[in-house]
């Protein structure tokens, strides 16, 4: 009778151990449904083979600066500035290092400057400086081209003009030409693509020249006297908007 006792308490002993140890109940969820992990808080359990399907959206180039038709000086680089983001809808993200903006003319087209644009910053803007030095006076397009991470490219362009000027130049006197009493000043100023010629000012030492309209188109002459100082210095300026 004792044996059976102490064998009756050493199996409701081990059967309590084993219910303790046991594993808890799996959850099966519905058809279509996903469990979650045990011990991360409800973080889903995502299948190996779970595919979110391919990136999707375009690619969207909104130029900022400059405006359309502005008006730039070769003096200065332009102020260059877009918006690029990722359709609506779209999942694919914009290649920060690809959002580059070109320089061209007419329907030429040959990349005359280039260079990347910053960012993003704000709402999603992107920024730079195009240098337009050593331009002629014209029409250009300025154009604005971006990737996303998946290859997919946006761009948009603008019309600007280029103001590089009058081109200016000196028919009399020539350089290390010698000259006694008077000179004829002759100089040609073509106001280029974006005329008429404004103020035509020319100086030898500092005193003034005349200039009037004479001969073929965009050619201006004056007479000069020579009687100056000895110590005059007879450079010939000229000066011209």
């Amino acid at each position: 009778m004792r044996r059976a006792l102490q064998a009756a308490v050493a199996l409701a002993a081990l059967a309590a151990c084993s219910s303790k140890n046991a594993a808890p109940p799996i959850y099966t969820p519905t058809e279509g449904g996903v469990p979650s992990t045990p011990g991360t808080g409800g973080t889903p359990m995502v299948p190996n083979d779970f595919d979110a399907g391919p990136s999707s959206g375009d690619v969207v180039v909104e130029i900022h600066s400059p405006a359309a038709g502005a008006m730039l000086s070769v003096n200065a680089a332009a102020d260059v500035a877009a918006k690029v983001t990722i359709s609506m809808g779209g999942t694919d993200l914009v290649d920060p290092a690809s959002v580059r903006m070109t320089l061209t003319q007419g329907t030429n087209a040959t990349i005359i400057s280039s260079g990347p644009l910053v960012g993003p910053s704000g709402d999603n803007e992107y920024r730079g400086k195009l240098s337009l030095a050593g331009l002629k006076s014209g029409d250009y397009t300025i154009t604005i081209s971006a990737r996303s991470t998946t290859g997919a490219i946006g761009a948009a362009l603008v019309m600007v003009n280029v103001d590089a000027g009058p081109l200016v130049t000196v028919l009399s006197p020539v350089p290390g030409g010698h000259y006694k009493t008077s000179l004829f000043v002759q100089v040609a100023a073509d106001p280029g693509a974006l005329g008429p010629l404004g103020d035509l000012q020319a100086s030898i030492g500092g005193q003034p020249v005349m200039l009037v309209p004479a001969g073929p188109p965009n050619q201006y002459r004056a007479p000069f006297d020579l009687d100056f100082p000895a110590q005059w210095d007879p450079k010939l300026g000229i000066h011209v908007t």
